[in-house]
């Protein structure tokens, strides 16, 4: 009888132990669950743009965009209207004048704004007075973006130009049918020229193809061809 206690009693103390055990093995794995999905949970730590500036020099100006930590971007231009635009990331404005204009013959506008609907992404925009090419440099975690300045012509070179020209002179150039001569003159000519013929064969009847040397045979003859233009 004491025999069979005993072995009870080790049943049960093996049974206890294996319900705490399991206890403990559910409670670390809960933990575990519990904590990964806090993680996951956990905000991300957005990038932030803090000044946007520009700057120049003589051949170039610069679209300086200051960030904290290192910036990411993609940048491409667009023909209508021409302009550059930027897109930043998980990246937020910070005390950033989102509208400014800009004094120079390249860069007229500069724009930012930020995209909410899908994410956090901030998007730039630099408007051009005209096409320049341009260039992006990371610079102390944010972007220097230089765009070559267009020539400028001062108003006493357009004077200079102006007084330097010379006008153009259009010429018509005449056709062939233009440069033929009219066509009375060459009649003219003509005309003369068989009274010419006529009085001569008055003076030569007797050539037998003269049309007067059959009707004026043997009629006197003038001394002297009289002069055509007379008629």
């Amino acid at each position: 009888m004491e025999g069979n206690m005993g072995v009870v009693g080790r049943n049960l103390r093996r049974a206890v132990c294996g319900a705490i055990l399991i206890a403990l093995l559910t409670g670390c794995a809960t933990g575990v669950k519990k904590q990964t999905q806090k993680d996951i949970e956990k905000p991300q730590v957005l990038r932030r743009i803090t000044d946007i500036s520009t700057t120049d020099d003589p051949k170039s100006i610069h679209v300086l965009i200051k960030g904290k930590p290192l910036l990411t971007y993609s940048a491409f231009k667009q023909p209508s209207p021409l302009r550059v635009v930027l897109f930043f990331p998980e990246t937020t404005l910070e005390n950033v004048k989102i509208k400014q204009t800009v004094d120079s013959n390249t860069v007229g506008l500069i724009q930012a704004s930020e995209l909410t609907e899908e994410g956090h992404t901030t998007k730039i925009l630099i408007f051009l007075k005209k096409d320049a090419p341009y260039v992006v440099n990371l610079e102390n975690g944010g972007l220097r973006v230089s765009f070559q300045k267009a020539p400028i012509i001062s108003s006493d070179i357009l004077k200079q130009e102006a007084k330097t020209k010379k006008p153009v002179i259009l010429t018509e150039k005449k056709t062939d049918a233009e440069s033929m001569p009219d066509v009375p003159m060459l009649q003219s000519v003509d005309t003369t020229l068989n009274r010419y013929l006529d009085r001569l064969c008055r003076c030569m009847p007797w050539i037998p193809d003269c049309p007067y040397g059959q009707t004026r045979k043997g009629s006197t003859v003038d001394s002297a061809l009289p002069d055509p233009a007379a008629g």
